[in-house]
């Protein structure tokens, strides 16, 4: 599956949401690809909008991370 021929089914930030639909593709055979980017590092060049001190102030962890499910 070639990177410029992907179409965005569904981008969130729910995990469960993202599993379901992922395996719901996986189950009917549909071809697909699945991508997860944190929103709270930024490759060790600090923190990109978020402090470590503000994850430790009880921040939500599952609104993290940005889930991508796309297709063909």
């Amino acid at each position: 599956m070639v990177p410029w021929n992907r179409r965005e089914l569904w981008i969130g930030t729910s995990q469960q949401k993202f599993s379901r639909i992922k395996n719901l593709l996986a189950e009917n055979g549909v071809p697909h690809d699945v991508n997860v980017r944190s929103t709270s590092w930024s490759g060790g060049r600090g923190f990109g909008g978020r402090s470590a001190g503000m994850m430790r102030m009880g921040e939500d962890a599952a609104q993290v991370n940005t889930y991508y499910n796309l297709c063909t």
